[in-house]
């Protein structure tokens, strides 16, 4: 696999640094035992000071040492998952969306701190997007500890004529009764029913305009949108707005999350899970932009239109 051999180089230097750091930290508590010894001193707490300053100093070593090695090794593990998914791709590890541009769509309520890292931008099956990992303060995302997971945008060849924007139940109603819709939308969106019972229960569903909405949101696409969510267990936001389609993906982790010891890191075990974690992109492409009842209808219709227009505008020339 590519990059292995990257990977044991790093692994190799991390234990020389390890074991280094180790015996640093027990020769240092063996000369202060030694030294208590000798003073015939039972001075318990200068044993306890100097053992927690050595392992203090050891980790302010380990703790950069670790990012440096782990960096390259993320890198790795991405570029591999995304090579197997995707015939175009990109890797920004430090580039993330902007919480500004995010704000304009008016999915979700962005706060100050919102942080995004770890950019990918790609093509799959003619359909371009970017994703990066993102993570919402607790305030914000109905009362859990910490929203970590993904944004992904992708483009669509023409501007929807209506926004419509699915969200999972809990996020707008929940026990702790927190939402994240925004405080103070330009563009206010009126809940609405599909009347499929099983979806209702699962969504909430928001549009300026319902009934254009509903055309949108076809029987087809509510069985893969509730497919989706009972398949993964996962809760997410897909949202049609001018010409884009933007899911939030609750996952609880990001692609570049470190392992919290990398002796246990995989890299093989690692490209495997982070495709699997890139595959809802081809999934939501696949399953829902693809499918017949919204991508080629409504482009089908889109282009009918624009026909119709142009034939007419041709019959006013004669």
């Amino acid at each position: 696999m590519k990059g292995w051999d990257e990977i044991r180089k790093i692994r190799r230097r991390m234990r020389i640094v390890v074991g280094l750091m180790i015996a640093f930290a027990v020769s240092v508590v063996i000369v202060t035992v030694i030294i208590a010894i000798k003073k015939r001193a039972d001075d318990q707490e200068l044993l306890g000071i100097v053992t927690g300053l050595a392992a203090l100093f050891a980790s302010f070593i380990y703790i950069p040492v670790f990012n440096k090695a782990f960096k390259p090794c993320r890198r790795l593990v991405v570029e591999n998952a995304m090579s197997s998914l995707f015939e175009k791709c990109s890797f920004y590890p430090d580039r993330g969306l902007k919480g500004e541009a995010l704000m304009e769509k008016e999915v979700v309520e962005i706060p100050r701190d919102f942080g995004s890292n770890c950019l990918l931008t790609g093509e799959y099956h003619d359909i371009q997007f970017v994703r990066a990992d993102i993570n919402l303060p607790s305030a914000i995302m109905s009362g859990e500890k910490n929203f970590r997971g993904s944004w992904t945008i992708f483009s669509f060849p023409k501007a929807f004529q209506t926004d419509l924007v699915v969200y999972s139940r809990s996020y707008i109603w929940n026990t702790e009764g927190k939402s994240v819709l925004p405080l103070s939308p330009k563009r206010p969106r009126t809940p609405f029913q599909t009347g499929n019972d099983e979806f209702d229960n699962f969504f909430v569903c928001m549009s300026q305009n319902p009934p254009q909405a509903i055309k949108m949101l076809s029987p087809m696409v509510m069985k893969r949108l509730f497919e989706l969510r009972r398949k993964t267990g996962v809760r997410f936001i897909i949202g049609w707005i001018g010409n884009n389609i933007h899911l939030i993906w609750e996952s609880g982790k990001g692609i570049c999350d470190q392992p919290e010891y990398f002796h246990k890191f995989s890299f093989s075990e690692s490209c495997a899970e982070t495709a699997k974690d890139l595959s809802t992109i081809c999934e939501i492409i696949d399953n829902v932009i693809m499918s017949r009842s919204i991508y080629a209808d409504y482009i089908t219709e889109l282009l009918a239109a624009e026909q119709n227009s142009n034939d007419s505008e041709e019959v006013g020339a004669h």
